[in-house]
């Protein structure tokens, strides 16, 4: 049963006789390695900046493995105090773009991506098909939807989409891939003229991407990173954080989600 003192008390029978076996409760563990983690790896003096400044953080790290939100201060976790977000650190410096300011009006802007050349992913489209319908029958009249469909998610209709569309959302689902040795050639799997696989560069995202979306990636590897298999080298952090995710983030996304 539940106790007052951070634990959790639990009986078993061993040789005839009860056993109290305490076991900590998981928000005590979760906030002795938030602890651990905030003290040796914020910067004191940016500790000092946290406690005096209600704002928004950006961590910029090539370990995207870490669970950084969960760094504990001042009697709270930091993902708790305020909105924070992750930068990866790559070799490209994200876009410097105004902000686009939202008039009276503004409907928001939704492009929404079946890419499925294989013809091996019946569930993307029918996750493409469930996401337009429920966006029309809540918001209607208040946003635009652009839809490709498995024929039209060609590298050609997507270069001119990124361009000159401006979305407030891109949701992709369909295939994906990631290159190790280089993390600029992992990209969206798509379709060309010829009906042939067309892979989608990371490195052509990041400098096409127009505006400031709000990205999701339901493909598998999206969410890799160069880096990510090298747990055993002490030198890690010389390695940039690259992959199709961080193409988008330095491409100008607000945030991407990816597999």
């Amino acid at each position: 049963m539940g106790t007052e003192d951070g634990e959790i008390r639990r009986s078993r029978p061993s040789g005839g006789s009860d056993e109290v076996e305490q076991l900590p409760k998981l928000g005590v563990l979760l906030q002795d390695m938030g602890d651990f983690m905030y003290r040796l790896f914020m910067p004191e003096w940016m500790q000092h900046y946290l406690r005096e400044t209600p704002s928004a953080l950006m961590i910029t790290t090539n370990d995207l493995e870490l669970p950084w939100e969960l760094m504990y201060c001042t009697g709270e976790f930091l993902c708790l105090q305020r909105p924070i977000s992750r930068m990866p650190m790559g070799r490209a410096l994200p876009k410097l773009k105004p902000k686009s300011s939202i008039e009276p009006g503004h409907k928001v802007r939704f492009l929404l991506v079946y890419s499925d050349p294989e013809k091996t992913l019946p569930a993307a489209e029918t996750e493409i098909d469930t996401l337009y319908q429920r966006l029309l029958d809540e918001w209607k009249d208040r946003i635009d939807v652009v839809v490709l469909r498995r024929n039209e998610a060609t590298g050609k209709r997507l270069n001119d989409e990124l361009r000159g569309g401006a979305f407030d959302v891109i949701h992709y689902a369909g295939h994906a891939s990631f290159d190790d040795g280089s993390p600029e050639l992992s990209g969206l799997l798509l379709s060309d003229k010829a009906g042939k696989n067309e892979i989608f560069f990371a490195q052509k995202i990041r400098r096409l991407l127009e505006g400031h979306p709000l990205v999701f990636l339901n493909a598998c590897q999206s969410g890799r990173t160069a880096n990510e298999e090298v747990a055993s080298r002490t030198d890690y952090l010389l390695e940039p954080a690259e992959g199709l995710a961080s193409a988008f983030l330095y491409g100008g996304a607000l945030a991407c989600d990816g597999s």
